[in-house]
């Protein structure tokens, strides 16, 4: 098993798009003192700035994504194109379109000047080495964070934040160093389901990409005048008749927009997943059924190449004359051929780490209950979320204070649950923080710092303490029905 994914420049093959100097031009030419490197979905990551240089004067930050330049989408510009682009005469400007993590897409213009070539982190000789998308600048556990053996690993923690929630956490989760994650949370208080979280995971290197897919409740019945399809009902959408293929499911609700890519692929598996309904009917606690599915499509991806797609979600019904329906636990993961099944450990870990935030969950929940009074009573329309929000301020903080202990009374049995259904994950303690974590099967040893940071390896007799400027310690495997 080699299980080492440190992010490597040599691998994303950055190009750097500076001073003309820097590849033998003359005085007449200058640049943006930006330096790129290329994201799986086709756009550019800006890797690191020349210090004081045009585009860091104009705005530009680490780790944002370049969208287009001068209104030309990035993807279509091949980068012998990109480079003629970028540099010109000093003093003249070039528009950029970029995007910060989790945030709105914006337009910032930069001034071509002559600048200084950025130097690398590890000295003039060596690649610099920025962090990842929205993950803030780590500080380096040891004077050589690259220099992990063949067959470790390490994770760390991700959080994401809610704007429209005074910037709380609304949930974190495991990453593997190397990868990068983004996402933001869209608010929909006139729905039942009120949050949907626009999150993709990435793996530049394997080109893995896992994604949050949106949810939604639903309801099938005979209006008694004509209602149009996928419209709102009281905070769900109206569907004449529920569908309960989960094959049509996905070509009815999500190719049209998320999975459009999958249009032309073909479905090449369907797997039934009785554990995942069983949680899914836990969690709904009521009468009803659950349909669950991984689907596995093809289709032809980059330069026409094979690529491989997991469609994972679950469909609830209820009812006979009035049907309600909701789709959850959705999840896309897709991948060139062979390398989903290649990186099946850490995706596994990545989909088991998630947890949310008790305070915010408790927000949505009062959030979607002043909706549903709204309905109830029949009150304006027009109420805002942030006045709902306003109003339930000490109930939210009192039933996130409850959910955090119902959470730590059950933590151990839900974490059975969730391995039991998602596979390929065992559950760790951490002894910093007291907590489990759920890390990939099979490995020799699993090792955890204060930093919040992770080491998983094949090698029995590895101990990252040696050479080390802090302390690791070794995760106890836990078992979380023991009593």
């Amino acid at each position: 098993m080699v299980l080492k994914l440190t992010f490597l420049f040599c691998c994303l093959l950055p190009l750097v798009i500076t001073v003309s100097s820097m590849a033998g031009g003359d005085d007449s030419s200058a640049g943006l003192g930006i330096g790129f490197s290329p994201m799986p979905d086709g756009f550019l990551l800006v890797q690191f700035l020349s210090p004081d240089g045009p585009a860091q004067k104009a705005g530009v930050k680490v780790n944002d994504r370049l969208v287009a330049i001068e209104g030309r989408d990035i993807r279509t510009i091949r980068q012998d194109q990109l480079t003629l682009i970028t540099r010109g005469a000093p003093g003249s400007k070039v528009k950029l379109l970029v995007q910060s993590p989790m945030e709105q897409p914006r337009e910032v213009t930069v001034t071509r000047a002559k600048v200084t070539p950025p130097v690398a982190a590890g000295g003039p000789d060596q690649p610099a080495r920025p962090p990842a998308a929205n993950i803030p600048p780590e500080n380096p556990l040891d004077p050589k964070p690259a220099s992990l053996p063949r067959g470790v690993q390490k994770f760390h923690q991700v959080s994401l934040k809610d704007p429209a929630v005074k910037q709380i956490e609304a949930l974190r989760f495991l990453v593997p160093d190397g990868w990068t994650a983004e996402g933001k949370i869209d608010w929909y208080p006139t729905m039942m389901q009120t949050t949907q979280i626009q999150l993709r995971i990435a793996d530049a290197k394997s080109k893995v990409s896992i994604q949050f897919l949106p949810g939604q409740n639903f309801t099938s019945f005979v209006p008694p005048m004509p209602v149009a399809d996928w419209s709102n009902q009281n905070g769900k959408i109206f569907l004449s008749r529920p569908i309960t293929d989960p094959v049509a499911f996905v070509q009815a609700f999500w190719m049209p927009r998320e999975l459009q890519h999958l249009r032309t692929g073909r479905l090449v598996n369907q797997t039934r997943l009785p554990k995942l309904e069983a949680e899914l009917m836990r969690q709904f606690a009521g009468p009803g059924q659950a349909i669950a599915n991984r689907l596995r499509y093809e289709y032809s991806g980059e330069n026409n190449q094979p690529w491989e797609e997991d469609v994972t979600f679950g469909l609830i019904f209820s009812g006979q004359q009035v049907v309600s329906w909701q789709v959850g636990a959705c999840t896309s993961v897709r991948a060139p051929k062979g390398q989903i099944d290649a990186q099946q450990a850490a995706i596994a870990a990545v989909l088991a780490s998630f947890e949310f935030n008790p305070e915010w969950s408790a927000t949505v929940y009062y959030t979607r209950q002043g909706w549903l009074n709204v309905i109830r009573e029949s009150i304006n329309q027009d109420i805002a979320m942030g006045r709902i929000q306003q109003q339930y301020l000490n109930e939210i903080h009192a039933l996130g204070q409850q959910i955090q202990q119902d959470r730590w009374a059950h933590e151990d049995k839900i974490a059975e649950s969730r391995r039991e259904v998602l596979g390929g994950v065992e559950t760790y303690h951490d002894a910093y923080t007291d907590r489990n974590f759920y890390m990939p099967a099979g490995a020799k040893g699993y090792w955890t710092n204060n930093k919040g940071e992770f080491l998983v390896t094949d090698q029995a007799a590895y101990d990252p303490n040696a050479g080390s400027t802090i302390e690791w310690k070794r995760m106890d495997r836990r078992d979380p029905m023991a009593r």
